[in-house]
């Protein structure tokens, strides 16, 4: 029974080994072939690509905010107030956020892991 276990594994080890004659691969063919066929180097590849576009998206100021407000005295109804009492306004009005100083540019060079 022994004999038969050490001739097994003998096999294996055998099968598990290149055979001493033959070339290896160049490694520019292995490099191709992990690129086309490993999936976390397609992962981050995308991920790469996807970080080349962060600094723009950062680095633009948010969207800027426009406003209509209506104003009256006495009825809840809109606009029910206007001719009648001297305090309806009809207000219109625009924001934009502004970043302090720089922190626009320091967020763009942002950490690259």
């Amino acid at each position: 029974m022994r004999d038969v276990v050490l001739i097994a594994a003998s096999v294996l080890l055998a099968g598990a080994f290149p055979a001493y004659g033959a070339s290896p691969l160049p490694l520019s063919e292995l490099i191709a072939e992990a690129e086309a066929n490993n999936p976390r180097i397609h992962a981050a590849e995308h991920d790469w690509l996807a970080s080349t576009h962060v600094r723009k998206q950062v680095t633009t100021l948010p969207d800027p905010q426009f406003t209509i407000q209506e104003f009256s005295v006495g009825s809840p109804k809109p606009f029910a107030g206007f001719t009648t009492s001297n305090f309806a306004y009809i207000g219109i009005g625009a924001s934009q956020q502004l970043p302090f100083s720089r922190e626009a540019g320091l967020k763009g060079r942002g950490r690259r892991s």
